[in-house]
């Protein structure tokens, strides 16, 4: 679809969004500041000469990958995104729009937005970043992994850090006439055309392993690494927030202002407090 990108550009103003990339780097070991120019094993690519994925193999640990990034994308996968995304380098605002695609393309971009269970978001995500759990609790790569309950706090904190640093809601996805989600259901399709990556990619120095460091082990660093309905308006949005995990709720009745995000910014405040 032509204007994909376009719904990946927006989908970056939602703070849901943020925060969940925010966790991923997290789980990742790439929060940092130099995070967008880490590759596996913590070496950071020169971007002297432009911001392009370094396609540099590097061995650690046991594990080969050529993981690079703020999301640790292989070459082949930053490949498919930066097609996908129509991006030509790997800036860390692109770096941020191939991303939300690799959401999309797990088919857990939708799901957030329409109020899930950011725990199950997580465990679809499993897939596509090794450091993250599946149901079972275990990495999809045999990796190490993250604590699910971890991961859900880290993605609370920086939920509520959106209200906290003060957003107002001025981005594009509070003037839609219909919420994001919706959007992205009607206009892309639930069934949309999603292209699946392929299993852990084998080279010459062992094994290319899916995403990258963890950032425990080696000097530091680590091996590389049903959708449902949002619950109804009646719920606490401190419960859908943080304790149920649930998302910031989008509701018809409330279309195209603030007053849609306004319940959980400020449950999120006085959470923090």
């Amino acid at each position: 679809m032509a204007n994909r990108s376009e719904f990946y550009r927006e989908a970056l103003q939602d703070p849901r969004v943020k925060a969940l990339l925010d966790t991923i780097s997290f789980a990742e070991g790439t929060s940092g500041p130099e995070g967008y120019r880490t590759m596996f094993t913590g070496k950071l690519f020169d971007t002297t000469r432009g911001w392009l994925h370094p396609d540099k193999v590097n061995t650690g640990g046991g594990y080969s990958s050529t993981a690079a990034g703020r999301y640790q994308m292989l070459t082949p996968t930053y490949k498919m995104a930066a097609g996908a995304t129509g991006t030509t380098g790997f800036t860390p605002a692109e770096q941020d729009l191939q991303a939300v695609y690799l959401l999309d393309n797990r088919r857990a971009l939708e799901p957030l937005l329409q109020g899930e269970d950011v725990g199950t978001v997580i465990n679809m995500l499993a897939p596509e970043w090794a450091s993250l759990p599946t149901r079972q609790g275990r990495s999809y790569y045999n990796q190490p992994v993250k604590d699910l309950g971890e991961l859900k706090r880290y993605y609370g904190n920086r939920l509520a850090s959106s209200f906290k640093d003060g957003y107002t809601g001025t981005g594009s996805v509070v003037s839609l006439g219909k919420p994001l989600g919706k959007r992205l259901v009607e206009e892309m399709g639930s069934d949309g055309p999603f292209v699946k990556t392929g299993p852990t990619i084998q080279s010459s120095e062992g094994p290319i392993v899916k995403t990258g460091p963890n950032m425990q082990g080696i000097d530091g660093y680590g091996a590389p690494v049903g959708r449902s309905r949002s619950y109804s308006s009646e719920r606490k949005a401190g419960d859908a927030l943080l304790g149920m995990g649930k998302g910031l709720p989008s509701r018809d009745s409330v279309k195209g202002t603030i007053l849609e995000y306004l319940p959980v910014g400020l449950a999120a405040l006085s959470l923090i407090k």
